[in-house]
């Protein structure tokens, strides 16, 4: 049965900002091992997975398209990389949504990893944002719990929130913009993040929008 969202559904969001040296997620082994964990998050919607890849072809220096992209080991073979092979295409990231139904403004489930162009104080920045009501707070945290452990992340935050904003007759502070309206800037910064940068990012984007969002906080409710 399809599942009517409102603006008002709130989320739990995690990001994660992974260490320079860790695991690259796009790379095959790390994420097929990363698929097992999603699955069981995925595992219980009835609407297929919609995945959008960005990368470019460093030789042609254009974006690559990837069509058609299925939740199976043969379509996960197409844009991963090979961890000894040559690069000759550039990561820029990967998302992942469950929508509630077809015509979903909003989904049940959202996953992002996107990559900085010239890492610096971490290599991957990771969002996970589940609709709170769907109960599948277990399959989050083992996720969660798997990611740290994989890429030993410099900075974790949670939040609880909705997954965008109305103002002016639009949706603004939209999860789905988070990691590249927020997030990756951070690494630019001369010194390390830390959860207190994230908070200073999301009052930045307040000052701009005019629209608060809930802060940042740690720990993660499951640490207790």
């Amino acid at each position: 049965m399809n599942r009517t969202i409102t603006p008002d559904d709130i989320y739990t969001a995690v990001v994660l900002l992974a260490d320079v040296a860790s695991a690259r997620l796009w790379e095959q082994r790390p994420w097929r091992q990363l698929t097992e964990y999603l699955g069981a998050l995925f595992e219980a919607s009835e609407e297929a997975p919609r995945i959008d890849v960005r990368q470019v072809d460093l030789t042609r220096q254009r974006p690559l398209r990837f069509d058609g992209l299925t939740w199976d080991n043969e379509s996960f073979s197409r844009w991963t990389h090979v961890s000894d092979g040559a690069e000759d295409r550039l990561f820029e990231g990967i998302s992942v949504s469950i929508p509630a139904s077809m015509d979903s403004l909003w989904p049940d489930v959202y996953f992002e990893v996107s990559a900085p162009y010239q890492p610096r104080h971490f290599g991957q920045a990771i969002l996970i944002a589940v609709r709170t009501q769907l109960g599948r707070q277990p399959q989050m945290e083992e996720l969660v719990k798997h990611l740290e452990n994989v890429t030993s992340p410099v900075v974790v935050g949670y939040s609880s929130r909705r997954f965008s904003y109305p103002s002016g007759g639009a949706f603004v502070r939209s999860l789905d913009h988070l990691l590249s309206e927020e997030i990756l800037s951070l690494d630019r910064a001369k010194t390390a993040p830390s959860l207190t940068d994230l908070n200073r990012a999301s009052s930045s984007m307040t000052r701009r929008t005019g629209v608060t969002v809930p802060p940042w906080s740690s720990p993660l409710p499951y640490r207790g």
